[in-house]
């Protein structure tokens, strides 16, 4: 992608690698939580299984109680999730890096490409389809609300690309004009 052109790009280089180290960070974190939590899952059901042999009542409490600590840390892992996007474009092309707590997923879309772009009712969620040299892609994303990113897919994106479906009105009734937009997050 050529710098001279870009027309938009979130965030900027700076900020970039503090969010990069950030999202590795969490995403290590969970990573851990996640074994840790398969680990007394196990646990809990080796205990299941001494219970159906033995039939000692301590070894089920036991077993219900590590049951319920691995289930309670598995919904913390999954009301944890992080997801992240980085976007660059210019007038012919963006790049989004898309870091979720599966990892990374870079994608560089020429808009001549695009099929189709549609968002979820909510506008927190956007799924870009097209084919690219003989190959389809479908890309969803979630979007953190109220943020640059958001922003783009809400107010650029629709101004570099005509395959948005998106209705200019309904979005200026939620989120108000681009300015007012970028205006209430300060920016």
């Amino acid at each position: 992608m050529n710098d001279a052109q870009i027309m938009f790009e979130y965030p900027v280089e700076d900020m970039q690698i503090i969010i990069e180290e950030e999202i590795t960070e969490i995403q290590n974190r969970l990573k851990k939580v996640k074994i840790t939590a398969f680990s007394i899952l196990s646990f809990s059901l080796i205990l299941f299984l001494i219970y159906s042999i033995f039939s000692v009542k301590i070894i089920t409490i036991i077993a219900v109680i590590s049951l319920l600590f691995s289930s309670f840390l598995f919904s913390l892992c999954i009301k944890n999730e992080r997801h992240f996007l980085h976007i660059r474009a210019n007038e012919n092309e963006m790049t989004l890096k898309y870091f979720t707590s599966k990892g990374l997923k870079e994608m560089q879309i020429w808009y001549e490409d695009i099929s189709k772009i549609t968002f979820s009712k909510d506008y927190t969620s956007v799924r870009i389809e097209g084919k690219s040299k003989n190959t389809r892609f479908k890309h969803e994303i979630l979007l953190n609300n109220a943020t640059p990113e958001q922003g783009f897919f809400l107010y650029t994106l629709p101004r570099l690309t005509d395959k948005a479906r998106i209705n200019s009105k309904k979005i200026e009734r939620i989120f108000g004009t681009q300015e007012e937009f970028y205006e209430r997050m300060g920016a």
